[in-house]
């Protein structure tokens, strides 16, 4: 058998699908597969949007027929339940008239400043805020911001309390309970700040008025303690000793 540098283990759409597109390659391919030929017989297969466009790369779509999902249904014989998904229900395909009543909503950017520079980013978008936050606190720190440089301890410890900021909360002001201003101004970034100079995680929490920040051991306005910084939730402990309780860290 003539050497292959790429070896394609099964002749199925995925194995076939694979050798199609390293054609052209300056690699020798070689497809194999125990059976001696193909199966006989009908044998339908679903296939995401993404697959159809990955077929349509390699010139492999139009080679079979294809029909659109408009429906599935979900179940199992002798079990309780069922789940139905309609195309048109949840918006697929889109239609030119689906494009035609598209209505942009452009909402105002989210700016923070880092050295010189003015930095904006648009709304509903965690990454957004989140890169705001750790851009502020980069500044306090003052420590250099190369990922490989001496401080890359430190910004690992910076990105990791950012990353609870990002499981915890939307950057989209009508759907959040804290508003992203809050999580940006300057007391919040210097609990970031203090929480990577002390390794422990910040919190941040609300009671529908004010904002409160906190790490894992402080005191929240002589009532709670936190006991536990958790990525969706929070375990802290009533200073009068009434206990403990978890609250959920959500929207």
């Amino acid at each position: 058998m003539p050497r292959a540098d790429v070896l394609v283990l099964g002749a199925g759409p995925v194995g076939c699908t694979l050798a199609l597109a390293l054609l052209g390659s300056p690699h020798r391919v070689r497809l194999v597969d125990p059976r001696p030929a193909a199966s006989p017989g009908f044998r339908p297969i679903a296939l995401s949007h993404a697959s159809r466009l990955i077929l349509e790369r390699v010139g492999a779509w139009g080679a079979f027929p294809a029909t659109p999902i408009a429906s599935i249904h979900v179940s199992q014989a002798g079990a309780f339940g069922r789940t139905r998904l309609d195309a048109r229900e949840a918006g697929v395909p889109i239609e030119p008239a689906d494009l035609e009543a598209h209505e942009a909503v452009l909402l105002p950017p989210l700016v923070g400043r880092y050295r010189d520079l003015d930095v904006r980013v648009s709304p509903p978008t965690s990454q957004g805020f989140v890169l705001l936050e750790i851009l502020a606190a980069l500044e306090r720190l003052g420590i250099d911001p190369d990922p490989l440089g001496a401080d890359a301890g430190a910004l690992a410890l910076l990105f990791r309390a950012a990353s609870l900021d990002r499981d915890r909360h939307l950057a989209d002001p009508e759907r959040m309970r804290m508003h992203p201003h809050a999580l940006l101004d300057d007391g919040h970034i210097a609990s970031l700040v203090d929480a990577v100079r002390s390794g422990r995680p910040v919190a941040a929490l609300t009671d529908g008025k004010d904002v409160f920040f906190g790490r894992e051991g402080d005191v929240i306005e002589g009532r709670y303690k936190i006991v536990k910084v958790n990525v969706e939730s929070i375990d802290i402990a009533y200073v009068d000793g009434r206990g403990q309780r978890r609250i959920g860290l959500s929207g």
